[in-house]
C-alpha cells in the first residue's frame, strides 16, 4: 500500500521549492511578476476545470444513486 504524503506537507514543501526557484533564478522582480501571473493564471483555468469535473462526477454519482433507489 504507497503512503500518501499529507497535503498541508505537501503544500508547504511546494512553498519552500518555490521559494529556492524564485531566489536562484536571479531575477529582477519585474520580470518574475509576469511570469508568476501567467503561472497563476493557468493554476486558476486548471482549478475551474477540476471543479467542474468534481461536479460533473458528483451529479453522475448522484443520478447512479437515483436509479438504484
Amino acid at each position: 500500500m504507497e503512503v500518501k504524503k499529507p497535503l498541508n506537507l505537501a503544500i508547504e514543501e511546494f512553498k519552500i521549492d518555490m521559494s529556492k526557484l524564485v531566489g536562484e533564478a536571479k531575477l529582477p522582480a519585474y520580470i518574475l511578476e509576469p511570469i508568476i501571473k501567467e503561472l497563476y493564471n493557468e493554476c486558476a483555468i486548471l482549478a475551474q476545470q477540476e471543479l467542474e469535473r468534481a461536479r460533473q462526477e458528483y451529479a453522475t454519482a448522484c443520478e447512479a444513486q437515483a436509479n438504484k433507489e
